[in-house]
């Protein structure tokens, strides 16, 4: 066997674990809005389906 062939697919077999090795990804950034009557019409317009639920 070619030794370059043998050294490519131990590689290649390796990449899947030396991709995951790595620092974890920050936390997401979370807002969340207090029940005032004026932020209402969000609330309304984020149930009714006209903006996104996060």
């Amino acid at each position: 066997m070619n030794p370059n062939k043998a050294l490519g697919g131990a590689l290649l077999a390796a990449c899947p674990w030396l991709s995951s090795c790595g620092p974890a990804p920050p936390p997401t950034l979370r807002a969340a809005a207090i029940a005032w009557p004026g932020y209402e019409p969000l609330f309304v317009a984020e149930a009714a389906g006209y903006l996104p639920a996060d």
